[in-house]
C-alpha cells in the first residue's frame, strides 16, 4: 500500500492557485495593454463603420452652408476608419483597407438609388483617406515602438 500523501508538499500533477495567479502578474505590462488597446479600436472602429454607413445612405448628410467640404467629409471618415482598423487588426491592415474601399464602392453605387448623388471623386477621396489613414498608423506604430525601445534600454 502507497503512503499517504505529504498534504505540505502537493503532489506536481495537483493544480495549485498560486502558479497561474503568480504568472499572470509577472507579465510584462505591454502584453496586458495590447488587447484592450485592439479591442477599444474594434469597438471604435465598428463605431465609425455603422456612422459611415448612416450618413452616406441618409438623405441630405450635409446641409447646404455647413463649410465642410463633401471631399474633405469623405477624406477624414475613412481616414479615421482605416487608422483605428489598422490597431483593431494589425495583421489584417490590408483586407481591411480593401474592404473599406468595397465599401466606399459599394455606397458611391448605391446612392443614386436612394435620392443621393454616387460620384467616383468622392470614392477617391475615400482611397486618399485610407491611403493616409493606413500610413498615419504605420508611422505612430513605427514612432512609438522607438519610443519605447529607447525607454526600455535606457531606463
Amino acid at each position: 500500500m502507497a503512503p499517504p500523501p505529504d498534504e505540505s508538499h502537493p503532489s506536481p500533477t495537483a493544480p495549485t492557485r498560486a502558479g497561474p495567479v503568480s504568472a499572470r502578474f509577472c507579465k510584462p505590462p505591454q502584453t496586458r495593454r495590447r488587447p484592450r488597446m485592439a479591442s477599444s479600436a474594434r469597438r471604435l472602429t465598428y463605431l465609425l463603420l455603422i456612422t459611415i454607413i448612416v450618413l452616406s445612405l441618409w438623405p441630405h448628410a450635409y446641409p447646404t452652408g455647413s463649410g465642410m467640404s463633401d471631399k474633405l467629409g469623405h477624406f477624414l471618415a475613412y481616414a479615421a476608419i482605416a487608422f483605428t482598423s489598422s490597431f483593431g487588426w494589425p495583421r489584417r491592415a490590408g483586407r481591411a483597407a480593401a474592404g473599406l474601399a468595397i465599401m466606399g464602392l459599394a455606397i458611391e453605387t448605391v446612392q443614386p438609388f436612394i435620392g443621393r448623388s454616387g460620384d467616383v471623386a468622392d470614392w477617391m477621396a475615400d482611397l486618399i483617406g485610407l491611403a493616409a489613414g493606413m500610413t498615419g498608423a504605420v508611422l505612430w506604430s513605427a514612432t512609438w515602438s522607438t519610443i519605447a525601445a529607447r525607454w526600455t534600454r535606457d531606463g
